[in-house]
Protein backbone atom coordinates (compact mmCIF):
# COMPACT_ATOMS: atom_id res chain seq x y z
CA UNK A 1 0.00 0.00 0.00
CA UNK A 2 1.21 3.58 -1.38
CA UNK A 3 1.13 6.44 1.33
CA UNK A 4 0.39 10.07 -0.59
CA UNK A 5 0.91 13.07 0.87
CA UNK A 6 -0.87 16.04 -0.08
CA UNK A 7 1.24 19.33 -0.03
CA UNK A 8 -0.68 22.56 -0.29
CA UNK A 9 0.76 25.08 -2.55
CA UNK A 10 3.06 26.85 -0.61
CA UNK A 11 3.91 30.44 -1.94
CA UNK A 12 7.60 32.21 -1.65
CA UNK A 13 7.71 34.43 1.29
CA UNK A 14 8.22 37.98 0.57
CA UNK A 15 11.42 39.77 1.93
CA UNK A 16 10.55 40.73 5.39
CA UNK A 17 11.21 44.50 5.22
CA UNK A 18 10.48 44.73 1.13
CA UNK A 19 6.43 45.18 1.47
CA UNK A 20 6.13 47.08 4.23
CA UNK A 21 8.73 49.83 2.83
CA UNK A 22 6.57 49.56 -0.70
CA UNK A 23 3.48 50.49 1.35
CA UNK A 24 4.65 53.04 2.88
CA UNK A 25 5.95 54.85 -0.23
CA UNK A 26 2.60 54.41 -2.15
CA UNK A 27 0.60 55.30 0.93
CA UNK A 28 3.14 58.96 1.27
CA UNK A 29 2.80 59.34 -2.76
CA UNK A 30 -0.79 58.92 -2.29
CA UNK A 31 -0.59 62.05 0.13
CA UNK A 32 -0.67 65.30 -0.67
CA UNK A 33 0.24 67.24 2.01
CA UNK A 34 3.12 64.85 3.05
CA UNK A 35 4.64 65.60 -0.78
CA UNK A 36 3.85 69.07 -0.20
CA UNK A 37 6.18 68.99 2.57
CA UNK A 38 8.66 66.97 1.17
CA UNK A 39 8.92 69.80 -1.13
CA UNK A 40 9.10 72.29 0.72
CA UNK A 41 11.99 70.67 3.24
CA UNK A 42 14.02 69.98 0.05
CA UNK A 43 13.49 73.02 -1.12
CA UNK A 44 15.08 74.94 2.13
CA UNK A 45 17.81 72.50 2.44
CA UNK A 46 18.86 73.05 -0.94
CA UNK A 47 19.09 76.67 -0.29
CA UNK A 48 20.72 76.42 2.83
CA UNK A 49 23.29 74.10 1.12
CA UNK A 50 23.83 76.25 -1.85
CA UNK A 51 24.03 79.24 0.11
CA UNK A 52 26.81 80.94 -1.12
CA UNK A 53 25.98 79.68 -4.49
CA UNK A 54 22.53 81.77 -4.70
CA UNK A 55 22.95 84.19 -1.67
CA UNK A 56 22.35 87.26 -3.55
CA UNK A 57 24.14 89.66 -0.65
CA UNK A 58 26.86 89.10 2.37
CA UNK A 59 24.63 88.27 4.95
CA UNK A 60 26.85 90.35 7.22
CA UNK A 61 27.31 93.39 5.40
CA UNK A 62 25.24 96.13 6.29
CA UNK A 63 24.32 99.26 3.71
CA UNK A 64 23.26 102.18 6.08
CA UNK A 65 21.30 104.13 2.85
CA UNK A 66 18.81 100.64 2.74
CA UNK A 67 17.99 100.17 6.24
CA UNK A 68 14.09 99.53 6.94
CA UNK A 69 13.63 98.95 3.63
CA UNK A 70 10.65 96.85 3.00
CA UNK A 71 9.81 93.75 1.06
CA UNK A 72 9.84 94.10 -2.65
CA UNK A 73 12.23 96.62 -2.94
CA UNK A 74 14.63 96.24 -5.91
CA UNK A 75 17.68 94.29 -5.13
CA UNK A 76 16.28 92.89 -1.74
CA UNK A 77 13.11 90.64 -2.25
CA UNK A 78 12.49 90.37 1.69
CA UNK A 79 13.82 93.71 2.47
CA UNK A 80 16.56 94.70 4.79
CA UNK A 81 16.43 94.96 8.46
CA UNK A 82 17.53 97.81 11.11
CA UNK A 83 21.13 97.36 10.54
CA UNK A 84 20.70 97.75 5.91
CA UNK A 85 21.32 93.58 5.85
CA UNK A 86 19.70 91.94 3.16
CA UNK A 87 17.32 89.60 4.96
CA UNK A 88 16.90 86.68 2.31
CA UNK A 89 20.45 86.05 2.76
CA UNK A 90 20.24 86.37 6.42
CA UNK A 91 17.64 83.29 6.57
CA UNK A 92 19.53 81.47 3.71
CA UNK A 93 22.97 81.62 5.62
CA UNK A 94 21.10 80.78 8.84
CA UNK A 95 19.41 77.98 7.39
CA UNK A 96 22.92 76.41 7.12
CA UNK A 97 23.70 76.55 10.91
CA UNK A 98 20.51 74.55 11.30
CA UNK A 99 21.05 72.16 8.69
CA UNK A 100 24.06 71.21 9.98
CA UNK A 101 23.03 71.00 13.85
CA UNK A 102 20.80 68.81 12.48
CA UNK A 103 22.86 66.53 10.42
CA UNK A 104 25.41 66.00 13.54
CA UNK A 105 23.72 64.49 15.98
CA UNK A 106 23.51 60.97 14.44
CA UNK A 107 27.20 60.98 14.25
CA UNK A 108 27.98 60.29 17.87
CA UNK A 109 25.86 57.78 17.94
CA UNK A 110 27.10 55.95 15.23
CA UNK A 111 30.71 55.74 16.33
CA UNK A 112 29.62 54.27 19.93
CA UNK A 113 28.05 51.40 17.68
CA UNK A 114 31.57 51.25 15.42
CA UNK A 115 33.38 51.52 18.81
CA UNK A 116 31.44 48.73 21.29
CA UNK A 117 31.20 46.63 19.15
CA UNK A 118 27.60 46.28 18.58
CA UNK A 119 27.60 47.68 14.90
CA UNK A 120 27.47 43.65 13.72
CA UNK A 121 24.65 42.87 15.29
CA UNK A 122 22.54 46.03 14.43
CA UNK A 123 23.70 45.08 10.92
CA UNK A 124 22.78 42.04 11.26
CA UNK A 125 19.33 42.80 12.15
CA UNK A 126 18.46 45.02 9.75
CA UNK A 127 19.68 43.03 6.86
CA UNK A 128 17.59 41.97 4.91
CA UNK A 129 17.47 38.56 3.79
Amino acid sequence: MATVLAMEGTRPRPRRGAGRFTAFLRAFIRDRQALAGLVIVAIAGGAAAAAPLISPWDPLKSVEVDRLSPPGTPGYLLGTDEQGRDILSRLIWGGRISLSSASCPPWPRASSHCSSGSWPATARACSIT
